[in-house]
């Protein structure tokens, strides 16, 4: 555990920076992410004519998009440009792309472009893109038009006019309780392949915290990943994430997790890590970088394989979500601790039938209840 002491320690050490400056360090850090993430996206939209620009600047000025989101649009907005740019000889590039221009595209235009997205050929390789990649373009698509529908005189929201492309539906299974508590022990027993048993003893602690925290919480690993030693409160036994959009919410963990989280702090983590805020850290940089989501994705990979099946992160998440689901059966109490803005998130993906609501279905007998009636009226 982070303690007092431990903080003297810093403070005292000659080679270590002060404690007392740290914070900074972090508001520094954070503060570069955000200019390198801010100079890609003006990088993406320099080409771009100026009716993208004023819709880049009305999400993060007015909708207070992130900048992740605002580069994901910038990206869409590009490749249907270039889909324009590769049908119609008459457009050499995105100059050409006027107001009047995009009033000239019809449904027909649309759906051309859908297929495209489907699978195309780039000049070094055939691209394709699934169903939900399909979607998820066509919402942006949706949402730029609709913009330009109401500030850029557009006539009609053409991307409206579609289906949404749908995905596969079934649902993903969670793990079972057995199976969770199968993989907890064999991360504790470092169970593995053994050209890896150095690696899996050096990481233990972190690994036993890691796993249990995803399916205690429910957190998203980018989430998870993103943790600073700062944001594990004890007092109130809650810990604070960044949620996807960049909303900070309080997370309630249990004895299980806290225990876990201090057992790696206390016996593995070392103490010039303390310099990098970050809770989870790479054992293969001498300088305690933070720890990265493929590395946790791997990690659990492979632990996965040694109960049998493909675990990844939200495999986790998504088994803490089923489990609170069906012991309350309270949606809007597990959509908030998932972090879900849309309610219907959690019911089309997280209220999986239990195998006891499933028997109360099975039980329904109309004879049986038509002969206690009966007896009643006796």
């Amino acid at each position: 555990m982070f303690t007092y002491d431990k903080a003297q320690s810093i403070e005292n050490s000659s080679d270590l920076l002060p404690f007392f400056r740290i914070r900074f360090i972090i508001s520094n850090m954070k503060e570069d992410v955000k200019y390198k993430k801010q100079q890609q996206l003006n990088k993406l939209k320099a080409d771009l004519p100026d009716y993208v620009k004023e819709y880049i600047s009305y999400c993060e000025g007015t909708l207070n998009r992130s900048y992740n989101t605002m580069i994901s649009y910038i990206y869409n907005i590009r490749q249907f440009f270039q889909f324009l740019i590769d049908q119609n000889p008459l457009i050499t590039g995105y100059d050409d792309i006027t107001i009047d221009m995009l009033n000239q595209i019809d449904a027909l235009d649309m759906q051309d472009y859908m297929s495209y997205l489907r699978l195309h050929k780039s000049e070094t390789k055939t691209i394709q893109n699934e169903a939900k990649s399909r979607a998820q373009r066509l919402s942006c698509m949706r949402h730029f038009f609709q913009y330009l529908s109401i500030y850029k005189g557009l006539s009609v929201n053409t991307a409206k006019l579609l289906d949404r492309p749908k995905a596969n539906s079934k649902k993903k299974q969670p793990l079972t309780s057995e199976e969770t508590v199968e993989l907890l022990n064999n991360v504790k027993a470092c169970v593995g392949k053994p050209e890896s048993s150095f690696y899996l003893e050096n990481t233990k602690y972190r690994n036993i915290a890691i796993i249990t925290t995803l399916a205690y919480t429910g957190i998203r690993v980018s989430e998870l990943c993103n943790l600073n030693l700062d944001d594990i409160h004890r007092d109130t036994m809650t810990i604070h994430v960044t949620r996807k959009g960049g909303d900070d919410d309080e997370v309630i963990i249990n004895d299980e997790v806290r225990k876990a989280i201090d057992r790696y702090i206390d016996f593995e983590r070392q103490p010039y890590d303390d310099a990098n805020r970050a809770l989870f850290l790479s054992s293969r940089h001498a300088t305690g970088e933070r720890l990265s989501v493929r590395s946790v994705e791997r990690m659990i990979k492979a632990y996965g394989d040694t109960i049998g099946e493909h675990v990844t992160p939200h495999t986790l998440r998504r088994t803490f979500g089923t489990k609170l689901y069906n012991q309350t059966g309270d949606l809007y109490l597990t959509a908030t601790a998932l972090g879900h803005k849309n309610i219907q998130t959690t019911k089309d993906f997280y209220t999986t039938m239990s195998e006891e609501r499933k028997q109360l279905i099975r039980g329904i007998n109309y004879e049986e209840t038509n002969k206690s009636e009966e007896n009643k009226g006796d």
